[in-house]
C-alpha cells in the first residue's frame, strides 16, 4: 500500500516527464495533458463566464497558449495546474468583461470568429487580428498573439534585435526574469 507521500512523489516525477515532453513539442504528451485537465479547467470557466459555447472557446484558447507558453513554464517556480489556472481565469475573466461592454459574452482575442483573421505562421497554426491596436507591446505580439520574432519586428517596423531588447525590456518592468539569449 502507497502512502500519500510516496503517491505525491510519484505524480509530481510523471508530471515533470509530462511537462518535459511537451516542451520538447511531443503532442501526445499534450494531449495527456489536455484529458487530464480539461474537465477541471472547464468546470472553472463555466463558474465564470456561464455561457457554454463560451467555456469551450476559452479553454480552446487556454489550451493553446499552454502549447506556446510550456517552454517559457518552470516547474521549480510554480506548480503545473497553478500556472494553467491563473492563464485560464484570466483568459475567462476576459471573456465576461467582453460580457460587461458589449451585453454579450464573447470568447476572447485570437478567435476563430475575429473578422478577416489571418493564420500566423508557426508551429501552432492560431488565428490572430490582422490589426495591430497602437498600444500592442512586442510581449503581446510574440507571446499572446503567436506571432513570429520577424513578423513582430515587421508590424512594428523594428529590426529582430531591437524587439528581442524590448521583450526583455518589458519582461523586466513586469518583474518577469530573462536570460541573454
Amino acid at each position: 500500500m502507497n502512502s500519500p507521500l510516496t503517491e505525491n512523489i510519484r505524480h509530481h516525477t510523471t508530471e515533470h516527464k509530462l511537462i518535459a515532453l511537451i516542451q520538447q513539442g511531443d503532442t501526445d504528451a499534450f494531449a495527456k495533458l489536455y484529458d487530464k485537465y480539461a474537465p477541471m479547467l472547464n468546470g472553472v470557466i463555466l463558474k465564470i463566464v456561464n455561457d457554454k459555447k463560451v467555456a469551450e472557446g476559452v479553454l480552446q484558447k487556454s489550451f493553446m497558449r499552454f502549447w506556446m507558453e510550456m517552454n517559457a513554464f518552470d516547474p521549480s517556480k510554480e506548480s503545473l495546474l497553478i500556472w494553467m489556472l491563473s492563464i485560464t481565469r484570466n483568459l475567462a475573466f476576459a471573456a465576461s468583461s467582453e460580457k460587461d461592454k458589449t451585453g454579450e459574452i464573447q470568447s476572447p482575442g485570437n478567435s476563430v470568429n475575429t473578422p478577416n483573421p489571418a493564420i500566423t505562421p508557426g508551429k501552432t497554426g492560431t488565428v490572430v487580428d490582422s490589426a495591430i491596436p497602437v498600444q500592442c507591446t512586442a510581449i503581446d505580439l510574440v507571446y499572446f498573439k503567436g506571432y513570429s520574432l520577424a513578423r513582430a519586428a515587421h508590424e512594428l517596423n523594428i529590426s529582430v534585435a531591437v524587439l528581442k531588447t524590448r521583450i526583455r525590456m518589458e519582461l523586466k518592468n513586469h518583474g518577469g526574469v530573462t536570460s541573454n539569449g
